[in-house]
């Protein structure tokens, strides 16, 4: 592995019968060995059919397919309880709170911290 400070982008979107049902977004950053997770979205008319799940999974084997990549993180509003869920069934381990860090509507919420490390993604079931 050649270490960069350059960060690496990829998306991805999944999809049923050829509709999009979700997407999420992975960031790289060989330097520190670490994928970062993002912009995780289940469409609103997919909502609640367990869809988190897998696309979960296939977000953590996109960045695991890295050799060098030794953890991913996440950060994801602390009262989205489903998403939480699905992370944690994954493998993904609460690692902090940031609080108050995102103004919405007049409010500010908190954004939980979540990752997981590749030893944990491994043990977790085969992928």
């Amino acid at each position: 592995m050649q270490a960069t400070s350059r960060c690496a982008n990829a998306g991805w979107c999944r999809t049923r019968t050829e509709i999009p049902v979700g997407h999420f977004q992975l960031g790289f950053e060989p330097r520190t060995r670490q994928a970062f997770l993002g912009r995780v979205i289940i469409g609103p008319p997919h909502r609640g059919r367990g869809l988190a799940l897998p696309l979960t999974e296939l977000a953590a084997a996109r960045a695991f397919a890295r050799p060098w990549v030794h953890r991913i993180e996440l950060r994801v509003y602390e009262h989205n309880a489903p998403a939480i869920a699905a992370y944690r069934r994954v493998g993904f381990v609460l690692e902090g709170v940031r609080r108050e860090c995102m103004p919405v509507g007049g409010a500010f919420w908190n954004s939980a911290v979540m990752g997981l490390l590749r030893r944990d993604w491994q043990a977790v079931e085969p992928h």
